[in-house]
């Protein structure tokens, strides 16, 4: 993070700033948990062709998982990103 930007921040942003990227392990995880959660409903939904009001709460779910990690994705450059695949 750009150091002006912090010494910008009162103490209670910084609180919240580095208690969430305080620990890349967790988010590394959350990231992982999505993709896996995404693909899984993904994977359903091309398998199975039932009822259509059935797929659609399938895709609610998947949509969940999909802009929770595009969320994730936005915040970190892609290196980090990359790191977060392997």
């Amino acid at each position: 993070m750009d150091k002006h930007l912090m010494d910008q921040m009162t103490d209670e942003m910084k609180e919240i700033y580095k208690d969430f990227f305080g620990n890349m392990d967790r988010l590394k995880g959350e990231w992982q948990l999505c993709n896996e959660q995404y693909t899984k409903a993904k994977t359903i939904l091309e398998k199975n062709q039932s009822v259509m009001k059935a797929r659609l709460e399938i895709r609610r779910i998947m949509d969940y998982w999909i802009r929770r990690r595009q969320a994730l994705e936005r915040i970190f450059d892609s290196d980090t990103i990359n790191s977060f695949k392997k």
